[in-house]
């Protein structure tokens, strides 16, 4: 925010009104109606201004406007300023700053970058008079750094509903060091507490740090560091460190948290995490975000990846912690790499490997094994329409040892696959109605896959590498496309309204059902807002049909006009039901949402379903929000079995993180 009076100076000043008096003798020049100077980049506006040219003073009359670069204005009834002292005085303005208005009864500028508001008060609302504001009978403003006010009112619809016996702001855009606003409430858990007890340190341009302390009632004390990092398109990252000294009982925890994204050189990239915590409670009993009380497992890792022309590779160094069983898994290390497809002749050649190394929890010694495969496809075109793709692949692996400790095992495992597509197309000679003709598009695959049996019994599995299992199998699948050629008018458009496919496979070497069940699956109206599905098994062996699902849904969007103080506003109201039904095992689920605006002002979304094998509602959700000009109230209802649970929040829009909600009230309330 810049709050500047007038700089004249030396500088050349033009003059404009539709009366201009000038007294020779007093050496003073009147502006009458309509009246304005201009110096360099400032222009004032004013009813009346008269300029005393030898002391270089200044004053307007009956309202001003005062704008300096375009971009900062200041507003009031009447302005007195000496151009030699830089010193001023107006009466009842007004001026934009970072988020708000600030109004004053008399703004002082006592130097060049400092102003003193008398009587002030400062909201974000845009409204006269406005809805809420922040009033102090005192404010001083230090030009592009900051505004401390003492005390401070906080009054909503003319009403006092707290004070501060101080309060402090930036006023400019960029970064600044300095204090935030604390939080100060009571939990049913931690009784009372002061939590955000911060000082934000702007360290440069790309990285800050923030120090904060919270003092818990029924806890103790809790220290944290946060400091993120940005260099632009190079590297970014955060690192975030808590220590809780508890006091009943005596208890000193902590939680260490961050990421790193870096770029080396052209193509190489390092990525980082660190996740860890003191013991496996930590997260729950601190955290504010309830999302995070069911993590149960930490990730920290260190991975360096490089892409050439025609290869890219990733080593990882990964260590995963389940804080409920208390395990860890560590891989020291893992690399991977892929070349990108290659053509030799007819075929096409992709390679990929995989090493990985480290300790699991059971282990007592280090554990390493390396993965190889390669595959040649040569894809061909079978009688002009057919389309065919054989494939051979060889996986080969070395163990580190087998079951009986012998060191370095290897075994190569060499799979054949070949798959047989087309796409045929039907054009009706008819059609109905608006409809001009049915197409049908029709899209058959063929596979077959076989891989050998080859003696894997000495392999110690190891990080999911273990024997491969040998295959010979083929499987079918065929889908169905419906569409329609409807015209209107001069436009013709495609519309489809059936989907169908059938798939099933057989396994040469089972001893008995080789034929696995039949899938069937379709749907009426794909994408449309009323449409069905349904998908069953059919089993060859039995003659049962099994798995019956049938889903209906109804999609609903509707435009809607809402007139209040006779301005019409357009909404959108959106309706979705769906009924699920199931055969084997026996379930039918309906279904429920809706989102659209009340009012001009109120919002409602909700949501619900009801088991009808159990006949009981087993969830709802219910939201409500309220525009409120300049403020916004929310409140959420939620329902899951017989546990309920609802919020409430009210924040100013500008300023959202001043605000009242449930957990501030939390010992108060239900």
């Amino acid at each position: 925010m810049l709050i500047i009076f007038i700089l004249l100076q030396s500088a050349p000043v033009n003059f404009h009104a539709k009366s201009i008096f000038y007294s020779k003798r007093n050496r003073v020049v009147t502006l009458v109606d309509s009246a304005f100077v201009q110096s360099e980049n400032t222009v004032l506006y004013a009813d009346s201004i008269i300029y005393w040219v030898g002391d270089k003073k200044l004053r307007a009359y009956h309202g001003f406007k005062l704008v300096i670069g375009k971009k900062d204005t200041l507003f009031g009834d009447s302005l007195f300023y000496n151009l030699q002292t830089q010193r001023g005085l107006s009466f009842e303005s007004k001026t934009k700053v970072e988020k708000g208005i600030v109004y004053g009864k008399k703004f002082y500028r006592t130097d060049k970058n400092e102003v003193i508001i008398k009587s002030a008060w400062f909201t974000t609302c845009t409204d006269t008079p406005p809805h809420y504001f922040f009033y102090s009978p005192r404010m001083r403003v230090v030009e592009n750094d900051m505004a401390v006010a003492s005390p401070v009112i906080f009054e909503i619809m003319g009403i006092p509903t707290f004070a501060l016996p101080f309060w402090y702001f930036p006023v400019t855009k960029k970064r600044k060091s300095g204090f935030l606003m604390p939080r100060i409430g009571r939990q049913s858990q931690d009784g009372l507490y002061i939590r955000n007890l911060s000082y934000y340190w702007a360290i440069n341009n790309y990285s800050d740090l923030t120090a904060t302390l919270d003092l818990i009632e029924n806890r103790g004390v809790r220290f944290a560091l946060s400091f993120p990092y940005n260099v632009y398109k190079k590297l970014e990252g955060n690192l975030d460190f808590t220590y809780a000294q508890e006091f009943s009982p005596q208890k000193v925890r902590w939680s260490l948290d961050g990421n790193h994204n870096q770029k080396l050189g052209k193509n190489g990239r390092i990525v980082a995490r660190i996740s860890f915590v003191s013991d496996k409670t930590y997260i729950f009993d601190y955290s504010e975000d309830k999302k995070q009380w069911i993590q149960s497992e930490l990730v920290s890792y260190l991975s360096y990846s490089r892409r050439w022309k025609t290869l890219s590779a990733t080593a990882v160094l990964e260590e995963r912690r389940d804080l409920i069983r208390n395990t860890q898994t560590r891989t020291l290390p893992k690399i991977t790499a892929n070349t990108l497809p290659y053509t030799i002749g007819i075929l096409q050649i992709s390679n990929s490997f995989t090493a990985v190394g480290g300790w699991d929890t059971q282990d007592t010694v280090y554990r390493w094994v390396m993965d190889g495969r390669t595959s040649a496809a040569s894809p061909v075109t079978v009688l002009k329409y057919f389309k065919l793709t054989p494939s051979l692949s060889v996986t080969t692996t070395l163990f580190d040892r087998d079951t009986s400790g012998t060191p370095l095992r290897f075994r190569a495992v060499p799979s054949f696959k070949t798959g047989l597509t087309t796409v045929l197309y039907g054009l009706s000679k008819f059609g109905v109605g608006p409809v001009k003709k049915f197409l049908q598009t029709i899209r058959p695959s063929l596979s077959y896959n076989v891989t050998p049996d080859i003696d894997q019994g000495w392999i110690s599995a190891f990080r999911g590498y273990g024997p491969i299992n040998g295959v010979q199998s083929a499987s079918f699948s065929v889908s169905n496309e419906y569409q329609a050629k409807v015209v209107s008018g001069d436009r013709e458009t495609k519309v489809n309204f059936l989907t169908t496919s059938l798939s099933f496979s057989y396994n040469f070497k089972k001893l008995d059902k080789r034929l696995s069940p039949i899938t069937l699956s379709g749907q009426l109206f794909p994408g449309r807002p009323v449409n069905f599905r349904g998908n069953v098994y059919y089993d060859y062996y039995t003659g049962e049909w099994k798995n019956l699902t049938l889903t209906t849904e109804v999609k609903i969007s509707k435009r809607v006009s809402i007139s209040e103080d006779t301005l019409e506003h357009r909404r959108t109201w959106s309706i979705r039901l769906s009924h699920t039904y199931q055969k084997d095992p026996y379930r039918s689920h309906l279904s429920l949402s809706l989102s659209g605006p009340l009012t001009k002002h109120w919002r409602i979304s909700y949501s619900t379903g009801y088991d009808f094998k159990r006949k009981k509602v087993i969830d709802q959700q219910l939201n409500l929000e309220r525009d409120l000009h300049c403020f916004r109230a929310s409140f959420r209802w939620s329902t899951f079995g017989d546990v309920w649970l609802y919020d409430f929040r009210i924040w100013i829009t500008a300023l959202p993180d001043i605000k009242l909600q449930r957990a501030t009230l939390e010992a108060l309330l239900p």
